[in-house]
């Protein structure tokens, strides 16, 4: 690391003062870590850093603004860098660029390219983008197709110095098919072209690769890899289709099948059967990119890809003693509420039809002092209809909260004047909102009302996507920790829209975030991005907490096991013993993860009077017999 170097330097100044103007107060450590991302930048774009390396620092930290900040460091010094940025969102786009020519870069050489005819933005799309050396672009321009490449990627004919990646790298797409909907989309497209002339070679291939899945499925053994070969179809007859079968009723399925034709399909199972491919969506030609990610510590997914180094590894911060980004900054004045019970999409949608966990949520909100501002994150409104905004609106207006109220706020200009404004006092957002945006800075109190989970079939998908091998190994024990990895990346990054996001001297400002989530693991994965949390229960007035469920469960697993005389058992069989049957597949497997919670190698999860233990294999629970001394205390749930 060269801090000395004029560019670094010219852009580590700016920064620090635009951070410090905007209210942030900066500890040695934070400066150094800025430090170490701004001379990162330079020596990408003169070539003496190459790759792709992410920079985990935390929320807030002035990531985004050291873009701003760089770029306008190598305007003013008449450099020839050109750069890339990209963004999940088109209006932070549109942000960046109005920042930076408030800076002062003008605005002839700041490109930005979206597709902005299905939706108005701020600021339109820029043409001639080639002679810009400063592009603003969307993730999804990249990941759409590789030919988009010379769009974004060429200045002056030649490849841009670096690519500056705002948020997680995820550099695979997972295509995923639910082989119960398939089915049934492919019988209706069947039905749709069959007998027609004109349409005999999408006929055939339809019913060939249904009779393919269903045998592969008749077949399917949890043990082996299972593989499937579609046939061969012509992709220019694929696209074609794609478009036919999206305009018609039963046909979406087929039509997104269809953008996988040709790839090596493989069949899951977790509950039911699905089927996967991936498809690597970032250029290979983009070699030298920085990711700017606060989720990198904790999103497993990306540690998968060998593609990507993190910046904590790499010698020159280790000899400049940059501290561990982790330890930047402390979450001490954070309390975050915990209601120990399900927030997947199915249960909420359960609890909001029957009112419950609206009014749960209204019972705190109500609470709050009418002058701190609410943020509360929800799902969209569900394909059975459950509007959830509008449920929750009702139910807050009905206990005397005003959801149109304002309050006002302090902020700070480019130029560091202080303004008062007005803000909505309670905000509502739903999920996908959760990255980017930097406009509920002012809330103190954060609701996530229930956290999206993923299906697991689909994220085992995507991890094969990320290690880039189909024939890849997946066990319950990957399944389980890639889940609470994307649990606590979507909550960790929707908290950190709150006041919380702010640092002052290594702290993150005072905030109060309630979570609504059965799994305890969230607390341990989200205690690891910010350190010093403190954690609370949140208290139910309408609900159970899930956690007796789990423990129920649990205790006659256990006494199950005891008096079982066989050494094998698979999970399924297990779960129709005792009569759990129709428990869902994630409480299930809940339940199992409790069992094998805390246990330092995984293997020895109980003791019983006879001296044996239980461990899982694969799907199945299978006794062995220890020796008493084998067991030490803390190796016993």
């Amino acid at each position: 690391m060269n801090p000395q170097h004029p560019l670094t330097r010219s852009a580590q100044n700016q920064l620090i003062t635009k951070l410090q103007r905007f209210g942030n107060t900066l500890n040695v450590q934070h400066k150094m870590a800025l430090c170490a991302l701004n001379d990162a930048m330079t020596s990408m774009a003169e070539g003496r850093l190459q790759g792709r390396v992410a920079f985990g620092l935390p929320t807030g930290t002035g990531k985004t603004l050291a873009i701003v900040e760089w770029i306008t460091a190598v305007h003013r010094a008449g450099l020839s860098h050109s750069v890339a940025v990209a963004a999940s969102r088109i209006e932070a786009l549109c942000t960046l660029k109005k920042d930076l020519m408030a800076n002062g870069v003008p605005e002839s050489l700041i490109g930005l390219l979206h597709e902005g005819a299905k939706k108005q933005y701020s600021l339109e799309a820029t043409t001639d983008n080639d002679a810009r050396p400063f592009l603003l672009i969307s993730h999804q321009l990249i990941r759409a197709s590789e030919t988009n490449l010379t769009r974004y990627n060429a200045f002056q004919e030649k490849p841009r110095n670096l690519l500056l990646y705002d948020e997680s790298l995820i550099t695979s797409d997972c295509n995923h098919f639910g082989t119960r909907p398939l089915y049934a989309s492919l019988a209706a497209c069947i039905e749709m072209v069959k007998g027609i002339e004109e349409h005999a070679s999408i006929s055939n291939f339809l019913t060939e690769i249904k009779a393919i899945i269903s045998a592969a499925e008749d077949a399917y053994d949890p043990i082996d890899v299972t593989l499937i070969e579609q046939p061969q179809l012509d992709p220019r007859l694929a696209a074609q289709y794609q478009r036919f079968f999206a305009a018609k009723d039963g046909g979406k399925v087929v039509s997104e099948f269809l953008k996988a034709a040709n790839l090596p399909l493989r069949m899951l199972k977790s509950g039911n059967t699905a089927i996967v491919s991936y498809q690597v969506v970032v250029p290979e030609a983009l070699k030298n990119i920085l990711v700017l990610d606060a989720s990198f510590p904790i999103r497993k997914l990306c540690h998968f890809d060998s593609s990507i180094t993190s910046a904590e590894t790499l010698p020159n911060l280790k000899k400049a003693g940059v501290p561990s980004f982790a330890t930047l900054k402390r979450f001490d004045h954070v309390d975050l509420y915990r209601l120990k019970t399900y927030g997947g999409r199915y249960s909420m949608e359960k609890r909001f039809k029957d009112k419950a966990m609206a009014k749960e949520v209204t019972e705190v909100v109500k609470t709050i002092d009418p002058s701190e501002a609410v943020l509360l994150f929800l799902y969209k409104t569900s394909k059975g209809g459950v509007n959830y905004e509008r449920i929750l609106r009702t139910e807050l207006e009905k206990a005397g909260v005003n959801t149109d109220a304002t309050i006002e706020i302090e902020t700070v200009d480019h130029e560091g004047k202080t303004l008062i404004e007005e803000k909505p006092r309670i905000q509502l957002a739903t999920w996908g909102m959760e990255t980017s945006l930097n406009d509920f800075k002012y809330c103190s109190h954060v609701f996530l009302v229930g956290i999206v989970h993923r299906d697991d079939t689909e994220l085992q998908g995507q991890y094969l996507g990320q290690i880039q091998d189909l024939n890849g190994e997946i066990g319950k024990a990957l399944t389980s920790e890639l889940q609470v990895s994307e649990r606590a990346h979507s909550a960790y990054q929707a908290l950190s829209r709150g006041t919380c996001r702010t640092v002052s001297n290594g702290q993150a400002c005072p905030m109060t975030g309630y979570i609504v989530e059965v799994d305890p693991e969230i607390e341990t994965a989200l205690s690891s991005v910010m350190p010093g949390v403190r954690w609370k229960t949140w208290e139910p007035f309408y609900l159970k907490e899930s956690d007796n469920l789990i423990d129920t469960w649990v205790g006659r697993i256990r006494k199950y096991l005891n008096d079982l005389k066989d050494n094998r058992i698979s999970s399924q069989s297990l779960k129709k013993a005792i009569g759990a049957d129709k428990v869902a597949p994630d409480t299930w497997t809940a339940i199992i993860r409790k069992i094998f919670r805390n246990v330092p190698n995984k293997e020895i999860p109980w003791e019983n009077t006879e001296l044996f233990t239980w461990k899982m294999e694969g799907r199945s629970l299978v006794r062995e017999t220890v020796s008493h001394f084998a067991l030490e205390p803390e190796d016993v749930a």
